[in-house]
């Protein structure tokens, strides 16, 4: 656990050459703060070796337990890494500026602990439905570790809704209460199709002659969903969703994940009338090549049917929709290989594993780091000048049905219709290396700005505990 201590505060040094790079030339002042920032990494490499931290049960699945005396971390605007401490912390911590010729650390006493702080977290997100967030205008809560503070933001903040908060959520004293922007919507980005009858005789695949398919990370996929309406009558029906990352599970299932509200959303099985109708077991993933069909084109059902080519399926086991996941594992046909490249060509070089800088300690991609989604209907946006990771454990509400996924990443990145399930990744050697962070959940705005949230790899990783090889490139 030693060496978890000390990636962790390393990554928060190296988090801060995200915030702070983008620019076509460093200046003079750029360069001083890099030298200040690389004396804290060699400082610490050094002296969190004799920091012992021993796990104890975890707050949640992906959160270790830190020293209790340990309250957070972050960087000021000169570079210096500030250490939130409690007064019991061991002499030696408290006194590292005193160690460093430049002071590039300073410490600070704080009251909450960060076990403390993310316990209130998984309190929040324990207590979260439908009922509660409409009973609160609940947006978001996230860390603010300069703060050492829980920020909970609430649409249009009264007394009110904050009393009806801590009397049917949370109430704790490390809770600071904001109000969230106004026009903070998150919908799901995903394009439906009518459903429509289909022949008993119809076929269940399409599949084409099974030459070799390469299939990209973002590419256009549709998730074909079939069901019996009450009256007897089959139905079927599309969604537009974006291939995610390629991976294998459990050494022989070959395939790629995407989003899972594509898959299993019951709000989509209804009749044209209104009429429910209950979705099989399997759901059948189609590609249609070498043609763009429009989301809004009403002959859009019939565009897939004359053009689809039938490459694999996702099962219920492998479709995970829930408070803190949104995925979809679909199994690939034998002539079908998951290319490790973004729509542009870059590689996918990495995954979001805890040792890779720009994540912390729980693999998760950190406040500030630059990034890009790629769907299949925006294509690729953002990039190290306008794509950045704006904050880590957000909380998500999709205005579509009111399902809050918690631990998501928000970007400033723009995600539409069709997008959901593609990659978000972040540039480790950009601009042609880039490493895996987390699948596309949902498109809103914030500040009158586009955001995008993201399911990162952690859950990805913790929810297909059985073993995930992933399908990444070389670097050459």
């Amino acid at each position: 656990m030693k060496k978890c201590f000390a990636t962790l505060l390393i990554c928060a040094i190296l988090f801060s050459l995200c915030l702070s790079t983008g620019v076509a030339h460093a200046t003079v002042a750029d360069a001083n703060r890099l030298a200040v920032q690389q004396q804290s990494m060699e400082l610490f490499s050094n002296l969190v070796k004799e920091l012992e931290i021993k796990e104890t049960t975890r707050i949640s699945p992906h959160l270790p337990v830190m020293p209790e005396y340990y309250c957070g971390a972050y960087l000021d605007p000169s570079g210096h890494l500030n250490l939130m401490l409690k007064e019991e912390a061991p002499s030696f911590i408290s006194t590292l500026s005193t160690t460093s010729s430049n002071s590039t650390v300073q410490t600070h006493t704080a009251l909450y602990s960060f076990n403390d702080l993310n316990r209130s977290i998984e309190a929040i997100n324990a207590n979260l439905n439908s009922t509660t967030i409409a009973a609160t205008d609940f947006v978001s809560c996230y860390l603010d570790e300069a703060r050492n503070r829980v920020i909970v933001e609430l649409r249009e903040l009264t007394s009110e809704k904050q009393d009806a908060f801590e009397n049917l959520i949370h109430k704790d004293s490390c809770l600071i209460f904001e109000s969230a922007p106004i026009d903070f919507n998150p919908t799901y980005p995903i394009g439906y199709t009518n459903p429509e009858p289909i022949s008993e005789n119809e076929p269940a695949t399409t599949s084409s002659v099974p030459s070799p398919i390469t299939v990209t990370l973002g590419e256009r996929i549709w998730m074909f969903c079939t069901g019996r309406a009450p009256d007897g009558v089959l139905y079927g029906h599309y969604h537009a969703l974006s291939i995610g990352m390629g991976a294998t599970l459990n050494t022989t299932q070959r395939g790629f994940f995407t989003a899972a509200h594509g898959v299993k959303a019951s709000h989509a099985a209804v009749t044209e009338d209104g009429a429910p109708y209950t979705l099989y077991a399997t759901y059948e993933c189609y590609l249609t090549p070498g043609i763009e069909i429009d989301l809004d084109d009403e002959n859009v059902t019939s565009l897939v049917n004359a053009n689809r080519v039938y490459i694999g399926r996702a099962t219920p086991s492998q479709v995970l929709l829930d408070s803190t996941s949104d995925s979809a594992f679909v199994v690939v046909d034998s002539n079908v290989t998951v290319s490790p490249h973004l729509l542009n060509g870059a590689s996918v070089c990495a995954v979001a594993e805890a040792s890779d800088p720009p994540t912390d300690i729980y693999g998760n991609v950190m406040q500030g780091a630059a990034v890009v989604t790629c769907g299949a209907t925006t294509k690729m946006t953002g990039s190290a000048h306008s794509g950045h990771v704006l904050s880590v454990n957000e909380s998500c509400t999709a205005s579509e049905d009111g399902f809050t996924t918690t631990n998501t990443i928000m970007a400033s990145t723009k995600v539409d219709d069709g997008d959901s399930g593609g990659t978000l990744a972040g540039e480790f050697i950009p601009p042609i290396y880039y490493a895996f962070y987390g699948l596309i959940k949902a498109k809103g705005t914030r500040n009158g700005a586009h955001v995008s949230f993201s399911i990162p790899y952690s859950m990805l990783k913790y929810y297909y505990a059985g073993g995930v090889s992933w399908n990444v490139a070389p670097l050459s």
